[in-house]
């Protein structure tokens, strides 16, 4: 069983072209500046935390916001 899991700079893109909202992230840019620049959204945002064993976490969010993406990317990291 995972001692803890730790996500570090998680982002998720939404949209055509994710890399180069990604590398605009990267760069600083804002998300309102990576939608006007791109047309993508960036749901999660450089996303970092770690969850302790016997911890729990509770993720919210607006419809959209990648909250069920992050929760998976939690999920997955807790597998061995």
């Amino acid at each position: 069983m995972a001692k803890q899991i730790i996500i570090d700079h998680v982002f998720k893109v939404f949209g055509d072209e994710p890399e180069d909202a990604l590398a605009l992230a990267r760069q600083g840019c804002s998300k309102q500046d990576i939608l006007a620049r791109t047309g993508s959204s960036i749901g999660v945002f450089d996303a970092s935390f770690t969850i302790e064993a016997g911890e729990s976490l509770l993720g919210m969010g607006l419809s959209g916001s990648g909250t069920p993406a992050l929760a998976k990317y939690a999920s997955a990291s807790g597998r061995s």
